[in-house]
């Protein structure tokens, strides 16, 4: 279990570091949006500036980088928005169940209780014990 958390902890700092990366990259994006149609196999580019505005203006071939970067930002803002969701997710969780939860249910447990359960889940300890115990060939 202890695995885990690290592992998902490691995981939210990434998505932290890629949220912020994203955001700086969004920051400096231009304006609108991207609309792409294809005639007769080609396909065009418009940019849309305005709500509601369904056409959008024709980005000629010498600005075909505007079409580029809107592309991209289109990318940023949904994977940002992926990122957000699985970070949520793993906040989510990590607030909810406490690390080595589990292991800590024997421990809790009082001395004479302790003496007449026989635990399914050993904790670190229980199982070094075990571990030490067992005979092997040298």
């Amino acid at each position: 279990m202890n695995q885990l958390f690290h592992e998902l902890t490691k995981r939210k700092e990434y998505l932290q570091d890629l949220i912020r990366e994203i955001d700086n990259k969004l920051y400096i994006a231009p304006q609108g949006a991207l609309r792409v149609s294809k005639i007769k196999g080609i396909p065009r580019y418009y940019h849309i500036t305005e709500p509601g505005d369904t056409q959008g203006k024709y980005i000629q071939k010498k600005n075909k980088s505007l079409a580029c970067q809107l592309a991209q930002k289109d990318y940023l803002q949904k994977l940002h928005r992926e990122a957000e969701r699985e970070l949520e997710s793993i906040n989510i969780f990590l607030t909810n169940h406490q690390e080595a939860n589990l292991e800590n249910v024997y421990e809790g447990l009082n001395h004479y209780r302790k003496e007449i359960v026989t635990p399914l889940v050993l904790t670190d300890g229980m199982y070094a014990e075990q571990w030490i115990r067992e005979s092997y060939e040298t």
